[in-house]
């Protein structure tokens, strides 16, 4: 599936305040989210091991978690 820049849209920091919120442990492919979350919604988990954060975003079910980096 492509990207289009046309689905991307900005809004400065100071508008719009970031919070990350970190899950206690690492998604996958099976897990469940429940209650449902909103889609889209970013989340982190932090490896102890590695030193890195990994994202993971809602999908549109609101019920699995993607990685996105």
């Amino acid at each position: 599936m492509a990207i289009s820049p046309a689905h991307f849209s900005t809004t400065p920091i100071t508008q719009a305040p970031v919070v990350l919120e970190f899950l206690g442990s690492r998604p996958n492919n099976s897990t469940l989210i429940s209650p449902a979350r909103p889609a889209g919604q970013m989340c982190g988990y932090y490896d102890a091991t590695t030193q890195t954060v990994e994202l993971y975003i809602v999908d549109a079910s609101g019920i699995r978690f993607k990685r996105v980096g």
